[in-house]
This record gives structure tokens, C-alpha cells and sequence, in this order.
């Protein structure tokens, strides 16, 4: 691990240790300035999103003139804009918070919240917001953990080989590492817990194969037991499926193959039967080739003497007809071919002739 690496883990460490007050850092500063309430007042406040203080204002001024929050028009200002102002931070702050900008996300829902500390939406924006930011500190823990586990315990050992047992100085570094090392085996661990409580097998096993680099006991060999047996299971019932499907498979193609037979749709027939070439050594199968290929030359015979028929008798038409179905079905039939080129060839010279 260069010091590179070294010093981007510190770094990151740094980071989660000062996002680990994340949520008192949601807490409210109340601005205890006192101002004159009078209606330039309210209208400054409403121009600075302060909805609440503005309600407030009209609420001490009601005090002394009951009519006023009829009179006023402000109410209703505030309303509107509040409602403006409540969905635009929304969408900010969601914005912020899918680029990962935590700090002025919380920055901007504390100032929301300020505003409007009975909004729903604001409540439910900050919930959030605590949700997935740590879900982000967690992620960002497992990643340095999986960093550590893969390269922190050579570097241990090669720490270990250097410094003199009786060196006092030369114990900090180790320490260091060892702490880092244990720090991200716990997290591997819960990593992993997770994954097995989720039933994501592979992923969990990953997790404990990285906690097994740094060190192994009992309960880490239980859980790695315990993932790999559900991984084969996991495998061993996939193969039954598959066996399964294929079985499934093997018994409608056969089922089509000898329909296809049987009703005398050859080319059909033959379409099919390479669907069936993994199986063509099963008895069932090798019975079906049989008698495709006997009705096949069976078929290719008669529209051969058929069409020879029709030749001889000058039906030329109907000969080309009835040898192209038989090669369709025996395109390597060189006889049948040769008799169709033929014929072919005397038909366009008789049709030339027949031009005036």
C-alpha cells in the first residue's frame, strides 16, 4: 500500500469520523433578535422566506387589533408563497441530495425547517435526508473495510518483519494498523450479517472470504459454512430446474416432431429434428429419425416418378413443380437436380419460341 493510498484511507477515515454527528448537526439556531412588528416587517420577512416568523408577527399584531388578520392580505401571501417556497426547497434539497452534497443539503433543510417548522414536507425531506446519508457512510465504510482487507494485513506483516519487538517508538504505526484491520473486519462482518439476512448469498460469502484476509475465527467459519452451503443448494436447484426445463423441452419437441410425421409435414418435420440432436441417442428419438428419413426418401421417390411423368407426358410445368418439392426435401439429390435443370432449360427455349 503506497503512502498515497495510505493517506486517502486516513482521509476517508477522517470524513466518517466527522459525519458521525451528522444528525446534531440538524438541531435549530433560533434567531432571538427582537424587531418592531409592523406590516414593513411582515413583508421583509416574507421576502426572506421567513413564513413562520411572518405568522407569528401577525398573530402579536391580531393581539392588539383583532380585525387586522382579516384586513390583511398578508395571511394570504404568506400561503402562497410558503406553498412556492415549499416545494422548490423539496426539490433542492432532493437534488442535493442524489449529488451526494450532504453539507448544503442539511444546510438548506435546517433553513427549511426554520421557515417552516410545521411543513410535512419539509419533515419528510429531512427524514429522508438522514436515510440515505447514512446509507452513504455506510457504503463508504465497507468500501474503505473491502480497501483494508485486500491490502492492509501484507502491509501488517511487512510492518511486523521491520520493527524491533523492543523498539516502544516503533509500536504506534503497528497499532494503527491493527486498529484499522479490526475496525474493518467488524464492518465486513455486519456487511455480511446483512447480505444473510437478505438471503444474497454469493455477495455475503464475498464479504467473508475479505474479513477471513484480516483474521478467522468460530463464528466467521459458521457464517462461511453456512453461505456456502445455501450457494450450492442454491446451485444444485438451478441444475434441477434446468434439468427440468430441458426435460420439458425434449418431450414437446418430440410431440411435435412425430405430429409433424404423421400428418405428412415432412419439411416441418425436418425443421424440427435439430432440436432434438442432444437427445438423437435416446430410443424415442433415434425411432423418430427412422422414420423421418424413410418417409422423407419415401416422399423424394414419388414426386420424382411423378414428375416424370408429367415430363414425358409435356406437362413441364407441373414436372419443375413437383421436383423442386422433392429437392426442398433432398436438396443433395443430384439425379432429381439434373432432371429439373433440364427441364427447366427446355421450357425457356420452348418459351421463346412461342414469342412471334
Amino acid at each position: 500500500m503506497t503512502l498515497r493510498t495510505i493517506g486517502q484511507h486516513i482521509l476517508l477515515a477522517l470524513v466518517l469520523v466527522g459525519c458521525s454527528n451528522f444528525p446534531a448537526l440538524l438541531g435549530d439556531r433560533e434567531d432571538n433578535l427582537q424587531q418592531p412588528i409592523n406590516e414593513d416587517y411582515l413583508k421583509q420577512l416574507i421576502s426572506e422566506n421567513k413564513f413562520h416568523k411572518a405568522l407569528q408577527g401577525i398573530k402579536q399584531l391580531s393581539e392588539n387589533d383583532p380585525l387586522y388578520s382579516q384586513r390583511s392580505d398578508l395571511r394570504k401571501t404568506i400561503n402562497r408563497k410558503a406553498s412556492q417556497y415549499e416545494s422548490r426547497e423539496v426539490g433542492a434539497i432532493t437534488t442535493l441530495m442524489n449529488n451526494n452534497e450532504w453539507q448544503k443539503a442539511i444546510i438548506r433543510v435546517n433553513q427549511a425547517k426554520k421557515n417552516l417548522p410545521e411543513s410535512n414536507a419539509i419533515a419528510a425531506i429531512r427524514s429522508e435526508l438522514l436515510r440515505k446519508h447514512a446509507q452513504f457512510i455506510k457504503r463508504l465504510q465497507l468500501q474503505l473495510a473491502i480497501e483494508v482487507a485486500q491490502h492492509s494485513p501484507s502491509e501488517l506483516q511487512l510492518l511486523q518483519s521491520l520493527v524491533n519487538a523492543y523498539d516502544l517508538d516503533s509500536k504506534a504505526p503497528l497499532a494503527a494498523v491493527g486498529a484499522q484491520l479490526a475496525s474493518s473486519r467488524a464492518t465486513l462482518m455486519t456487511a455480511a450479517s446483512d447480505e444473510i439476512d437478505q438471503q444474497n448469498w454469493h455477495t455475503a460469502n464475498h464479504y467473508l472470504q475479505l474479513a477471513l484476509l484480516i483474521s478467522d475465527d468460530a463464528q466467521l467459519q459458521d457464517s462461511l459454512a453456512l453461505t456456502q452451503t445455501k450457494i450450492k443448494s442454491a446451485f444444485e436447484i438451478q441444475e434441477s430446474g434446468n434439468r427440468s426445463d430441458l426435460e420439458k423441452l425434449r418431450t414437446s419437441t418430440v410431440t411435435s416432431l412425430r405430429e409433424a410425421i404423421k400428418r405428412g409435414e415432412l419439411l416441418q418435420a425436418q425443421a424440427i429434428w435439430p432440436q432434438l440432436n442432444a437427445w438423437e441417442d435416446e430410443p424415442e428419438v433415434a425411432r423418430l429419425q427412422k422414420m423421418l428419413v424413410r418417409d422423407v426418401n419415401g416422399k423424394v421417390t414419388q414426386l420424382s416418378e411423378q414428375g416424370q411423368r408429367m415430363y414425358t407426358a409435356g406437362q413441364l410445368n407441373g414436372a419443375i413443380e413437383l421436383w423442386q418439392q422433392a429437392l426442398a426435401l433432398d436438396p443433395g439429390n443430384s439425379a432429381i437436380r439434373d432432371k429439373l435443370n433440364r427441364a427447366e432449360i427446355f421450357k425457356a427455349n420452348y418459351d421463346k419460341l412461342k414469342i412471334p
